[in-house]
């Protein structure tokens, strides 16, 4: 996954139009997103044709960025199509067809990402994050986590392309906020939509040289460190980060010019962002 193909650059383009222009806008089509987190109840109407036909609604509910408890997908006349009881974003019973999708550990207790097979990925996007400052200081937890990140040993990177190496001094700042890159996509074989961080990049201050940490190998690391988190899940800042339930904001995402957004379109865009994933998810629950 560390040199995942660009093959569906246009695709994602096409597909990405499409699912935006699918959404309602209207007040129950609000993302419940707020200081980076989503939560709270969501319903997203996707229409199709002026009769109806095409026409979805798909509602559940967020908790830290994760999907909890129940999640339905309707289509025409409320005909329920698909159901799942939801443990977070990546374990879930299909309620319907009576399968349950898991988590496994590895050897080093850290989850396990699960292997994906190129034929199985039905869309992905690579999408550039980042935890602000203020979303930092917002969540004492976290803050309290990023402080203890000490990646000095590892092999540090030039730029998030993962090319050249360079070297990097412990830093006597913290960390003030957190670059993070990695890939969403939908996997077919599971039904579900994930996101993979590749790598990550702390920011110590506005001078501060840009280094960036191939995820994989730093994530025994991240484990060492504890997180005082409410979800039962989450023991350790690798654990957190696995599960995306950190906050965030999205400031670039894979185009054909490859540019970052302005930053006055940092919000807008990540809100638009999680109206695609939705509505591409539900479109595949079909």
């Amino acid at each position: 996954m560390k040199n995942l193909k660009t093959v569906f650059a246009l695709l994602i383009t096409s597909f990405f139009l499409f699912a935006f222009s699918s959404v309602n806008n209207t007040e129950e089509s609000r993302i419940p997103w707020k200081d980076g987190l989503l939560g709270r109840s969501i319903m997203i109407h996707i229409k199709g044709t002026s009769s109806g036909a095409n026409s979805y609604t798909f509602q559940g509910h967020y908790r830290n960025n994760q999907k909890i408890g129940k999640w339905r997908l309707w289509g025409r006349n409320n005909k329920l199509i698909a159901e799942r009881l939801y443990q977070n974003d990546f374990e879930y019973e299909d309620v319907i067809n009576h399968t349950k999708v898991v988590l496994n550990r590895d050897e080093n207790g850290l989850y396990e990402f699960p292997k994906i097979e190129e034929k199985d990925v039905a869309v992905s996007q690579r999408i550039w994050k980042v935890i602000s400052s203020e979303q930092i200081k917002k969540n004492k937890a976290l803050a309290a986590a990023i402080k203890q990140i000490d990646l000095a040993e590892f092999k540090a990177y030039r730029s998030d392309e993962l090319r050249d190496t360079i070297n990097i001094h412990k830093s006597k700042q913290h960390i003030q906020s957190l670059k993070i890159m990695g890939d969403w996509f939908y996997d077919k074989h599971r039904k579900i939509a994930t996101f993979y961080i590749l790598a990550i990049c702390p920011i110590y201050g506005a001078q501060s040289k840009e280094a960036w940490y191939y995820y994989p190998d730093i994530r025994k690391k991240m484990a060492s460190i504890k997180v005082k988190d409410k979800y039962a899940m989450i023991h350790n800042l690798d654990e957190l980060f696995f599960l995306g339930s950190y906050p965030y904001i999205i400031y670039k995402i894979e185009r054909l010019d490859d540019k970052a957004f302005e930053k006055e379109n940092y919000e807008k865009v990540t809100i638009e962002t999680i109206k695609y994933q939705l509505t591409t998810e539900a479109l595949y629950w079909q």
